[in-house]
């Protein structure tokens, strides 16, 4: 018989998320409301969104302004819970995690590799 804890130790939490066009302001409103206020007590889990949704921040002016307003974000954070942003019909797709190391990769869907590791 499995222990009841067991399923409660591999539950993940995923949410998704519309927003009009990411910017720094919706970004910035999405760490409010997943992580709470910087300074506040955090988990490992609010603190890794957080760091992951600061780098999304700093990507931002890496791609013309047109792909953000039909993109998906997909941010897995150091848990495996999963963030998934969507403008637009989300065309331009890309994923945000941290990598063994705990650096912040970004890669993006048909680029062919990592665009920030």
């Amino acid at each position: 018989m499995m222990d009841p804890s067991y399923d409660q130790e591999l539950s993940f939490k995923d949410d998704k998320v519309t927003i009009k066009e990411f910017n720094k302001r919706e970004l910035g409103r999405l760490i409010l409301k997943q992580c709470g206020n910087e300074g506040t007590v955090d988990n490992e889990e609010k603190g890794s969104m957080r760091r992951l949704l600061q780098e999304a921040i700093d990507y931002l002016p890496k791609e013309k302004v047109g792909v953000w307003k039909n993109a998906t974000v997909t941010i897995y954070d150091i848990k495996g819970n999963s963030l998934e942003i969507t403008s637009g019909r989300g065309r331009h797709q890309f994923f945000i995690n941290h990598n063994i190391k705990g650096e912040t990769t970004i890669h993006k869907k048909g680029s062919g590799g990592c665009i920030l590791c």
